[in-house]
């Protein structure tokens, strides 16, 4: 699969007028493969792992206090965004899988002695899953959801050596905490945009009251019905490998008609049906429209993979709660990475390159012989 997803970036645009484009603007998929093969081939004990996750919050943490301290000096209303990553939608895909990295650390120190680290990573995942909702965007809060609700399903940690009625109990409890955990959010939510008479969302715009924002503005879905009639439009013009990297960024009101000519020969096209954006605003949408149907196979076989390897791991990670937590974080970056995925171009720079390492994680760990484990 990792193969796949390479050839399909290499081949991506073949044949269109842009000379050494392809080959250059490929590395984004290079960097994002190469961690997980690293991490599979090297195959590192969850012992190893774990501390990668807790820099992996306590780098968040940093950059959504740097973020806010950006919103309460900013002359202007602006997004929650976070350093080096950018794009307030990039970064709500980037905070919603670290909300679910931080709840794995509060399962990894349940087998642990002492209580700091569990609080630790419990005030973690309130303080992110804030951070989240602030961002307001609803592509990255909507799979939030749904990883907690997967998350409240299968509890991945009760099982193993277990008699039954523990088992019982401590799914119960994670749950409990989970609902615990979803109220204190909304809490410190609504205690954080009350603190201050500074906006920490420009007008229209949190979460709650984008819906009717949009509306109002005659664009209920954020114009992503234009973005994707464009990127099926792309897609009709170069079905195989569509219009390479960067591709659908460069399609413009201007040149649409001439590029693509989405209307056949001889027939009207207008420009005004569509939405023109650097990203389709869909990973599935965007990926059939700048790497064609090969590409768009690509992914779907990655994802494919991702859910069975999750599948057939989940016997392994119910025998120890470490285990378990590696095997919570790479659900949160294949929920997200899946479900953000249907309104954001997931898979993309700093977040699809996170994902990706959740991905590693699991492999790598579950690769390794069982004595060798722990």
């Amino acid at each position: 699969i990792f193969l796949a997803l390479l050839a399909t970036a290499l081949l991506a645009g073949l044949g269109l007028a842009e000379p050494g484009r392809t080959l250059k603007s490929s590395g984004d998929m290079l960097r994002m493969v190469s961690v997980p093969w690293i991490l599979l081939r090297r195959g590192y004990r969850v012992e190893q792992l774990i501390p990668v996750c807790w820099s992996a919050v306590a780098g968040t943490l940093l950059a959504v206090g740097w973020g806010f301290v950006s919103l309460l000096r900013a002359d202007v209303p602006m997004f929650l965004q976070l350093n080096s990553v950018g794009h307030v939608n990039h970064s709500s895909i980037y905070l919603a899988i670290v909300v679910g990295v931080s709840l794995a650390l509060v399962v990894a120190r349940m087998a642990a002695p002492g209580r700091l680290g569990r609080a630790g990573a419990v005030l973690a995942s309130i303080l992110l899953s804030v951070a989240l909702l602030v961002a307001s965007s609803r592509a990255s809060v909507g799979a939030a959801f749904v990883l907690v609700l997967l998350l409240a399903w299968i509890a991945p940690f009760a099982g193993g050596g277990v008699d039954p009625e523990r088992a019982r109990l401590r799914r119960r409890r994670f749950r409990i905490g989970l609902l615990v955990l979803v109220v204190a959010t909304a809490g410190a939510y609504r205690l954080a945009t009350s603190l201050s008479d500074k906006r920490l969302q420009p007008e229209g715009q949190s979460l709650l009251e984008k819906f009717g924002f949009q509306a109002a503005v005659g664009a209920p879905a954020s114009h992503r019905d234009g973005l994707l009639r464009l990127a099926w439009a792309a897609a009709r013009a170069h079905p195989l490998v569509g219009l390479g990297h960067g591709g659908f960024g460069r399609l413009t009101a201007q040149n649409v008609c001439e590029k693509l000519r989405p209307e056949g020969e001889g027939k009207t096209c207008d420009p005004g049906s569509y939405y023109f954006a650097p990203h389709a605003h869909s990973l599935y949408a965007h990926t059939l429209a700048e790497r064609g149907v090969l590409g768009l196979i690509a992914v779907l076989m990655l994802l494919a993979g991702w859910v069975i390897a999750l599948r057939r791991s989940l016997n392994w990670a119910r025998d120890d709660a470490r285990q378990a937590a590696i095997w919570m974080v790479c659900l949160a970056g294949c929920v997200i990475t899946m479900f953000a995925g249907l309104l954001n171009t997931t898979l993309h720079h700093e977040h699809g390159l996170l994902a990706m390492t959740t991905l590693g994680m699991l492999l790598s760990a579950w690769r390794v012989p069982g004595d060798q484990r722990r």
